[in-house]
């Protein structure tokens, strides 16, 4: 479950790594997104919860481990997952306003 202080929140990654994400606008924004956003996962259909930014705890085919990268939670999962390119992977999802 997630710990949110500030602006800070506290989650587990897909990969079972601790993380400690970066909420704020001013980290989210350079990636084209906002904490809360909704997205859908371009080519695969998940659609999600765009969580923050924080380093990728290894190293992966694509990204170095430190590097920053925004994560998001799928629909349904228990932890956050990250795609390379968010801007391009990432695909906003309108929420209807409720009146």
């Amino acid at each position: 479950m997630s710990e949110h202080k500030t602006d800070k929140l506290k989650d587990k990654a897909i990969s079972g790594h601790e993380l400690e994400i970066d909420i704020s606008d001013a980290a989210c924004e350079p990636f084209g997104f906002k904490h809360g956003d909704h997205v859908e996962v371009i080519g695969f259909g998940f659609m999600g919860e765009v969580i923050g930014v924080a380093p990728c705890p290894a190293k992966t085919e694509v990204v170095a481990e430190g590097e920053n990268v925004l994560w998001f939670k799928v629909d349904g999962q228990e932890a956050v997952s990250f795609v390379p390119d968010p801007k391009n992977e990432l695909r906003p999802i309108p929420v209807p306003e409720t009146a």
